[in-house]
């Protein structure tokens, strides 16, 4: 059986050879980096060695990354720990920051809504209004890129209107790490989250990555790991491989330029094939190496099965949840209705897409139009 072309780099990127090879040679060592003795001071070094270069990729100093379990873990810890008086949370947010702040909202701590415009990106004077009337400290959360369709937001303007208002900035730029230079001091967050296995590294390590004087009351408690900001025995192997995925991810960003070609010449292939092709967020900067599409009125699942027969990996634009399929957040928050929510595909590549596989691909979509759509 031939190796299917992989395009969903978004929902998690192959792992990369160097990583599995660091990971490996890690879990061969012994050692708890909290232990004193020889091997527990080898493992920390691992540790501490890898920290540096998660801190490098982001621009921070190594004693503010925070290392946990991943993204959701990581937005979760934020979110209940900041302290925050308020939340403004932007509407199109992953889960992992809607699921725990509806929670807090039920928990009787004010919650805002930032709503977003038709190209997907927040609105700044709907920010400034909010943080008029939100009790203060709040906590603003805008992604840096949305996973769905790319948007990628202007967080450097939200720190600077948050920090009029005294205001505390979170952005999950977990999608954004490899595609995006990423400086915390330039973006002004007070909290930056990570997760590994975006940008090829292992699946079940992420990081947060706090400001010099950013609150948390730790979220995991009993050991007093991470200076005691999330206790637990340290993931050591899957830290190592983060920091290799991390300087690799470094390397990436010399990539973006390919990968914004590829993205190109299919939307544009695509369009000339199908004049009511529907490009999701297309007004906005997005991430370059993602495409949002929809025929509408053809099922995005239905999309989905067609390319997985045709040995292409790529997801539906709506969220899945125990066996339930409900219409995209993000989509419906940009004003889209459920023809074209339900109809929208994601393809995002990554490191090892090729040229070959972009034309697969076209070739694929356009037999799935031509009979569905039958135009």
């Amino acid at each position: 059986m031939n190796k299917p072309i992989y395009m969903d780099y978004n929902a998690t990127s192959p792992i990369r050879p160097a990583v599995i090879d660091i990971v490996s040679k890690t879990m061969a060592e012994v050692g708890n980096p909290s232990s004193v003795h020889a091997a527990g001071r080898k493992a920390r070094s691992i540790v501490e060695e890898s920290r540096a270069k998660v801190a490098a990729l982001t621009g921070a100093r190594p004693r503010d990354i925070m290392f946990c379990s991943g993204g959701t873990e990581a937005g979760n810890t934020v979110i209940k720990g900041s302290g925050a008086k308020s939340l403004i949370v932007s509407a199109i947010e992953h889960d992992c920051v809607r699921a725990p702040a509806k929670a807090a909202e039920a928990a009787g701590l004010p919650v805002f809504k930032l709503s977003v415009g038709e190209s997907g990106t927040v609105s700044l004077e709907a920010l400034r209004n909010l943080l008029k009337i939100a009790p203060a400290p709040a906590l603003v959360a805008v992604m840096y890129a949305n996973n769905e369709m790319g948007a990628v937001q202007p967080i450097a303007a939200i720190s600077e209107i948050a920090k009029e208002f005294g205001a505390l900035v979170y952005s999950d730029a977990v999608q954004a790490a490899g595609k995006l230079p990423i400086d915390v001091m330039a973006l002004g967050t007070n909290y930056l989250t990570l997760s590994a296995h975006k940008i090829g590294g292992p699946q079940g390590i992420g990081a947060i990555v706090l400001s010099p004087t950013a609150p948390l009351q730790p979220h995991v408690v009993g050991g007093g790991q991470e200076l005691g900001r999330r206790s637990g025995t340290e993931n050591v192997a899957g830290i190592a491989g983060f920091g290799e995925a991390a300087m690799e991810a470094l390397v990436q960003l010399g990539d973006v330029e390919r990968l914004k070609r590829f993205r190109d010449r299919l939307e544009d292939e695509l369009r000339q094939h199908a004049n009511d092709l529907v490009v999701i967020g297309e007004g906005a900067e997005r991430l370059v190496n993602t495409s949002c599409i929809a025929i509408p009125d053809v099922k995005g699942e239905t999309q989905v099965m067609h390319f997985d027969l045709a040995g292409i990996c790529v997801s539906s634009g709506a969220a899945c949840s125990s066996g339930k399929v409900k219409v995209s957040h993000v989509l419906d928050a940009m004003g889209y209705d459920a023809s074209i929510a339900n109809s929208s595909i994601r393809v995002s590549l990554g490191y090892g897409t090729n040229e070959a596989d972009i034309d697969a691909f076209i070739g694929a979509w356009k037999k799935l139009y031509d009979r569905t759509a039958g135009r």
